[in-house]
């Protein structure tokens, strides 16, 4: 995961009367530092959206701000990443373009804000029986646009803009014609955060310990291996090659759409 910030942006629980959680937006940058109460953030346009929401699995109704309001007073260059971080620490990093994307139509993203009177249903998945709030990015996408599960970041901590991974590698970006929200754009952010750390493109990327092969060079792992091996080997890379060092990469850590944007990326390079 990236780490080196421009901004930082964290996002606190208040405990109120009757353990009523009040979110408060705490907003850091160069200039300084400020927060954003539950008023103010209530403030900055928000409207009543229904969607559907891969978490809980059905369409839902919010009371949302759009991100690109929350974060309008963020300088943040247009090739930035945020830093999503659920409280119990899980981190994606988003692409920033999406947060504050130009083509609503498409693709946009909300901060869902919830109701301390009316909370959210329980998570189907959660084992502690709790809500996806009190803050909650969720998005609303229209084909052919493409966001990962991922992105949709419930029990919202912490967001914090970082550079791209492209600003140190511009060799893995993807050809300038992909649209913002195309599925390959999407294998790119899932190669960035699963598997650069391993695995070179081209010889770019990963680290001076990289423990796997080159993706690309000198042949195309589409090129090598046929679709089905390849998402077997994902999944369960020693049932392809005993000897392989890589983890298994579950659902819940690459989602089946997720695996597919990545062999996309990939595929996308030959090219």
């Amino acid at each position: 995961m990236i780490t080196r910030a421009l901004l930082a942006l964290a996002f606190a629980a208040v405990i109120g009367p009757a353990s009523a959680q009040v979110p408060s937006l705490t907003i850091e940058d160069r200039d300084g530092k400020r927060t954003l109460t539950l008023q103010e953030l209530l403030a900055r346009s928000p409207r009543e959206i229904t969607l559907n929401d891969p978490i809980y699995k059905k369409s839902m109704t919010y009371r949302a701000v759009p991100m690109a309001e929350v974060l309008k007073d963020a300088r943040m260059a247009a090739d930035d990443y945020v830093t999503a971080r659920a409280a119990d620490g899980f981190e994606v990093a988003v692409p920033g373009r999406l947060l504050k994307s130009a083509n609503t139509a498409q693709v946009e993203a909300f901060l869902a804000v919830q109701d301390p009177a009316s909370p959210w249903p329980v998570m189907p998945d959660s084992l502690d029986k709790s809500t996806a709030g009190p803050l909650y990015i969720v998005w609303r996408v229209t084909a052919p646009g493409y966001v990962s599960r991922d992105y949709w970041s419930a029990q919202l901590a912490g967001l914090k803009v970082i550079d791209s991974p492209l600003k140190k590698w511009p060799g893995l970006d993807v050809a300038a014609s992909v649209a913002p929200a195309d599925r390959i754009r999407t294998g790119l952010d899932r190669y960035v955060a699963l598997c650069l750390t391993c695995h070179k493109v081209n010889g770019i990327g990963g680290s001076g310990a990289a423990a796997g092969t080159d993706l690309a060079a000198p042949k195309n792992v589409t090129e090598l291996m046929d679709m089905a091996t390849i998402k077997k080997f994902i999944r369960d890379p020693k049932s392809v090659r005993s000897d392989s060092k890589m983890p298994k990469f579950d659902d819940t850590a690459l989602s089946d759409d997720d695996m597919d944007a990545l062999i996309d990326y990939l595929a996308h390079l030959k090219r």
